[in-house]
């Protein structure tokens, strides 16, 4: 768990969900791609 103040949370929370957004796409591709 990475600890952040509620501040610094809600500031980066649309980067932090685009991060991990991509991280999920990403590996759904590789799952794909090597099916």
């Amino acid at each position: 768990m990475i600890e952040v103040t509620v501040s610094e949370a809600r500031e980066n929370l649309a980067d932090l969900l685009g991060k991990v957004q991509h991280g999920h796409e990403d590996v759904t591709i590789k799952k794909h791609g090597k099916a």
